[in-house]
């Protein structure tokens, strides 16, 4: 029997509420945001409720160049 989860929720409870954005903040995130290239990654780590660790994952092609717009066809 499998159990589905409420909106907000996760396996082992209700959701920390959602942490508030400093400007300061925000322009660490867009910043992180513009370095990524077409096909990173941006994950905010969140712990107690507040956003502890920002994470940021590159990629690149490593055969021809491919454009972002072309992966998204």
């Amino acid at each position: 029997m499998t159990q589905s989860a409420e909106p907000g929720s996760t396996p082992t409870g209700p959701a920390d509420p959602a942490p508030s954005l400093t400007p300061e903040l925000m322009r660490r995130l867009e910043h992180a945001v513009c370095s990524v290239g077409a096909f990173g990654e941006v994950r905010l780590i969140i712990l107690k409720g507040r956003v502890r660790f920002i994470e940021i994952l590159r990629s690149e092609s490593v055969g021809r160049r491919v454009e972002a717009r072309e992966f998204l066809e």
